[in-house]
């Protein structure tokens, strides 16, 4: 992720501080030297800490209080008035300042969810249909939004009537032909037709009834300078012609006659002149050419004032036609022209199709155009896409000409957010979001849903520091994918953002400035990219590349800066997942095994470190620090320091945990790390509803809330020590203490309420190693509905959650035959790109793969002692063809002990039994895996590797003991739960506590009355939490220090002038 562009400052030390690895450093007060590769063993006790840590504790800070514990620091008073005090060794503190959740639909003029047809007013004013609102927004000549007109009409005479075109009169009137469909008792529904005629305000002034032409339907409109209505009707198709005619009614809707002209094939989009003279596209079927000797061609058809037939001019693929005083113009696909011309004068982005969503005959996939009479603009198109729904204007209709935009996007429709994937900070917080749509009432809790076959786009929010939904933009990407783009980055107001073999760089909500194939700019045409993540900053991007293990660094334009690998030394079993990049600073950290890496944006190595658990997000934030989010919820901000290297023959870098928090919401996930230029944490997080225990093809997803955490900063006086623990071993745990006190303000003789609280959490680790074989599917089916695309970035993101050192993989890809693409003992880092230059063709051999398979778990260069050893299948779940059974094959590797699992990737249209039959080889539901969100792709890594998702925190029970400070009274009988206080000693105890659960909080409370006035009225002089060993070592926790500001009599407080 990226911070907020800094252009031409260093983040950090520079680039030419020499780096060593690993890197060494003392803890607190021990001589035990410390690698950030390796955690070390405290053998005596300590003051402080007794457990094993996975950072170096400040060696300056603070000793002991006189309880047992570090100090804490007391931070300033929030904006609610509350104390808020988590002090690491450089005094930050982050305190939940806001939630941003559930920002309300916000429809108007302008807003655009799916921009159909376009007509000019006499005077300029844009009329521009929109289909999925069923409304009309009216736009002034020069395109600012003036007003929404909803279909007043929409269920009259018991009909669901739905706008479909327009055009204006010269009269200014709109004209907008609908269509109603009419439920029948006994029989298929009804469609009817009719012409709403709207005056300038938007009201529905006559209704002109077409009545119902079935079995051909009505496709266009268009308004005769005298009144006359010409509207095209046919009952062909994209893949056969037939009937057709163009009727002609009076302004009143009395029907003049119909035209049935031998020239045309299937009529479909049409206008007139301002003499009269009519335009008509007529269009073949996508089947191809009418009968020899028709003389027909396609095109659009031109027909004098008087309907006499004159020409065609042919213009193959043409779909929709407008004529004005700058001319005559035609759309086809994803380019606008003049008639005549093959030369397009504005070519959009490219059309992306569902094959089972094409568009009905008639309806233009991208541009429907208008020419205006008056106004700036000389030609205006309606734009539809997933990047950009709204209208593009041009003052000058010639190639090469620079258009003007105007609107935004609205589909889906702005609000929320919905559901989030990933977040960057630039000018703003620019939030990815994957594919969703609405659900009915009744569904449950939940409001949306995700699955592969969505048809709204991604979307990337912006939102301002002050939590304003500002607008979106529009992301394409594989059509049947939920989360096909993967990450977004933000340089200023610059986005950036990646599928995984594209990069997309978008200034503005207008379509992309430029879309590059990361293979275009590729050192290496042989290996295949396969995009991971982005980050952004100072005028260009940095892309994380594992098909080719390695950092691609592109400007603003586009062009490649830089490119290198990642890996210090071959064989390197890291593989990142995240990256983040400020000034001359980039940092990869892996989803795995929790390592960092820091290096120039040279790929000159600065550091490296471990968290205590995998990675999820990171960030650079001011000044050089990185904050990142761990799978569990917990957010970390590291320092890294230059330090005198133990010879002192130069420079070295370290990694000094700064502070640790949870998330406040554990029922939630969280996603993602960003951080602004203040400081400013933003977490976006999803609360989805579990995964139903059925294979489920559609890979639906329900979504129940989604929003993001903002976390502000603070500073204290003085620096401290930490209150984090971390442990390793049977669990990955953080532990933490935190203190607030409330009211943070307060007169003299009030009292305040002081919370200490001990946070724990743990991540379940592997307790044998596992060796997995990965049997990839890589026959011709797998090209269906992308299946094979979307089986290399599960298969990615699942070996990317593996531990390198925990785990050995190969990996054999089968079609007529099978082949070791990655020889055991290999790992991530190295399956990740054989499985990145997988192609699809060919049919199956099951047996030969599982052949294969079964050699490579014996494995006979892997490590001696693999205790579970793993077949993981990979494929769409197409029955195998005849003689290639793999059930023998599979009960054989299981009468071996071998687990089998199977992710599975079916297409849409896939049979029924089939699914069936590939669950049934992968040994039942809960063994085929087809929930692929980055939670559920958590869950697979913990199946495969044998890893509890959560354990239990390793602590048998808590002691919490508080000494208070001089200025302070403690309220008697105010503890809870009760403890015991000593007046002479003025000492607090609590007895025995136990943390039971994964996740668990041990909260006491008391209050306290404070003897003076002052502004940093100190509330202890020294607390710790001890925890006693269970599974673990035990330790202490010290509690931060919290203050009070405690007006005196003569003290005004004047009131706060709070942000909305």
């Amino acid at each position: 992720m990226a911070a907020a562009r800094r252009r031409g400052r260093a983040v950090g030390a520079p680039s030419t501080l020499r780096p060593a690895f690993p890197i060494r450093f003392l803890t607190h007060r021990t001589g035990c030297a410390m690698s950030a590769m390796f955690r070390c063993r405290i053998v005596r006790a300590l003051p402080l800490l007794v457990l094993s840590i996975a950072w170096p504790v400040r060696p300056d800070a603070a000793p002991a209080s006189a309880a047992g514990g570090g100090p804490g620091v007391a931070t300033a008073a929030t904006d609610a008035g509350e104390g808020r005090h988590a002090g690491g060794a450089s005094g930050v503190a982050y305190t939940l300042a806001a939630t941003w959740s559930e920002a309300p639909p916000r429809p108007g003029p302008g807003r655009f969810a799916d921009a159909g047809d376009i007509a000019a007013t006499p005077d300029g004013t844009l009329l521009v249909l929109d289909r999925h609102h069923n409304a009309v927004h009216m736009l002034g000549a020069d395109g600012g939004p003036r007003a929404l007109w909803p279909n007043p009409a929409t269920t009259v005479d018991g009909g669901n009537w739905q706008w479909v075109r327009l055009d204006t009169g010269v009269d200014g009137a709109a004209h907008v032909l609908a269509r109603g469909v009419f439920a029948k008792v006994d029989g298929p529904p009804e469609t009817r037709w009719r012409v709403d005629v709207l005056d300038g305000a938007g009201a529905r002034t006559r209704g002109l009834d077409l009545g119902s032409v079935a079995p051909e339907r009505y496709v266009d409109l268009a308004v005769h300078p005298d009144g006359r209505i010409y509207v095209t009707r046919t009952n062909g198709n994209v893949v056969r012609s037939g009937t057709y005619a163009i009727d002609v009614f009076s302004p009143g809707g009395e029907r003049l006659r119909s035209l049935v002209p031998p020239q045309l094939t299937i009529p479909i989009n049409l206008d007139v002149a301002g003499d009269g003279t009519l335009y008509v596209v007529d269009q073949w079927p996508h089947t191809g050419a009418p009968g020899p000797g028709s003389g027909k061609v396609d095109g659009v058809a031109i027909f004098g004032p008087d309907e006499a037939y004159r020409e065609t001019v042919q213009f193959s693929g043409a779909m929709d036609v407008a004529v004005g005083p700058a001319g005559v113009f035609v759309s086809r696909d994803n380019g606008v022209y003049a008639l005549r011309s093959r030369q397009p004068l504005y070519a959009g982005p490219t059309v992306q199709k569902s094959p089972y969503r094409l568009p009905a005959l008639g309806t233009p996939t991208m541009f429907s155009l208008a020419v205006p009479a008056a106004g700036p603009s000389r030609l205006v198109a309606s734009m539809s896409h997933c990047t950009y729904q709204g209208v593009v204007a041009f003052a000058r209709p010639e190639a090469g000409a620079a258009p003007v935009y105007h609107g935004a996007l609205d589909l889906p429709v702005l609000r929320g957010p919905v559901y989030p994937l990933r977040a960057a900070f630039g000018a703003r917080l620019e939030l990815l979001q994957g594919r969703f749509e609405p659900l009915p009432p009744g569904e449950g809790s939940a409001a949306f849903a995700s699955q592969l076959y969505t048809t709204a786009p991604q979307t990337v929010q912006h939102w301002g520091s002050d939590g304003a939904l500002l607008g979106q933009l529009g992301l394409c990407g594989m059509w049947n994918a939920p989360q096909a783009y993967a990450d977004v980055a933000a340089d200023g107001e610059d986005v950036y953002s990646i599928d995984h073999q594209l990069i997309t760089h978008r200034p503005d909500d207008h379509p992309p400035a430029w879309e590059k194939y990361a293979l275009e700019l590729s050192l290496d045409v042989t290996v295949t990219p396969h995009l991971s993540a982005v980050a952004a900053d100072g005028g260009g991007a940095a892309v994380l590349d594992v098909g080719s293990s390695s950092v691609l660094i592109v400007d603003d334009a586009g062009k490649r800066v830089a490119s290198w690998p990642y890996a210090a030394a071959s064989p390197d079993p890291w593989a990142p997942t995240d990256i983040a990049m400020a000034g001359d600073r980039v940092v990869l950290a892996s989803g795995n095994d929790g390592e960092l890496r820091m290096f120039g944006r040279d790929g000159a190595p600065v550091a490296r470190w471990k968290a205590p658990r995998p990675i999820r997000g990171v960030a650079i934030a001011p000044g050089g620090d990185v904050v990142a989010l761990d799978r569990f919820g917990w957010a970390y901000h590291v320092a890294v320091e230059a330090a005198a290297g133990p010879d002192g023959g130069g420079p070295l870098h370290r990694a000094r945990l700064v502070t640790a928090w949870p998330m406040p919401d554990r029922t939630a996930v969280a996603r993602d790390i960003a951080v602004d230029p203040s400081g400013r944490v933003y977490v976006p997080w999803v609360d989805l509803a579990p995964a139903p225990d059925a294979v489920d093809v559609a890979q639906r997803v329900l979504i129940r809330r989604a929003g993001v955490w903002v976390f502000q900063p603070s500073r204290a006086s003085t620096p401290v020590e930490t209150p984090v623990l971390t442990t390793s071993g049977r669990a990955d745990c953080v532990v933490r203490a935190d203190s607030v006190a409330a009211p943070r303000i307060l007169g003299l003789g009030a009292s305040a309420t002081v919370e200490h609280r001990v946070d724990g959490a743990c991540a379940g680790a592997a307790t044998l190693p596992v060796r997995v074989a990965i049997v990839f599917n890589a026959s011709e089916s797998m090209n269906t509905d992308n299946g094979l695309e979307r089986a290399k970035v599960g298969v990615i993101d699942l070996v990317s959650r593996l531990d390198p050192a925990r785990t050995e993989l190969a990996l054999i890809a089968f079609a007529d035959g099978a082949a070791v693409q990655a020889a055991c003992p290999s790992g991530p880092a190295d399956v990740r790109p054989a499985v990145a230059n997988l192609v699809a063709a060919g049919d199956t051999d099951w047996t030969g793969a599982l052949a294969l398979a079964g050699a490579a778990l014996a494995c006979p260069g892997g490590r001696p002692d693999v205790a579970r050893r793993v077949v993981l299948m990979v494929t769409d779940g197409a029955r195998p063809g005849a003689g290639d059974d793999p059930s023998a094959a599979l009960a054989a590797l299981r009468a071996q002990g071998v687990e089998v699992y199977s992710q599975l990737h079916p297409f849409l249209q896939i049979a029924a039994d089939d699914v069936q039959a590939a669950v049934a080889l992968a040994g039942g539901t809960d063994r085929a895996f087809t929930a692929h969100t980055p939670e559920g792709l958590d869950r697979q890594a913990d199946r495969v590797a044998g890893r509890a998702t959560v354990i239990d925190v390793p602590f048998a029970a808590l002691e919490v003991g508080v000494d208070l400070a001089p200025d302070v009274d403690f309220v008697p009988g105010s503890a809870e739960p009760p403890a015991t206080f000593d007046p002479a000693a003025r000492t607090l105890r609590w007895g025995r506590m136990t943390m039971e659960g994964p996740n668990p909080s041990v909260v006491v409370r008391y209050r306290v009355t404070p003897r003076r006035a002052g502004s940093w009225v100190a509330v202890l002089a020294g607390g710790a939490a001890a925890l006693q060993g269970g599974t673990t070592a035990g330790g202490r926790l010290g509690f931060p220090l919290p203050a009070l500001h405690v007006r005196g009599a003569s003290e005004v407080l004047l009131p706060r002038v709070e942000r909305p």
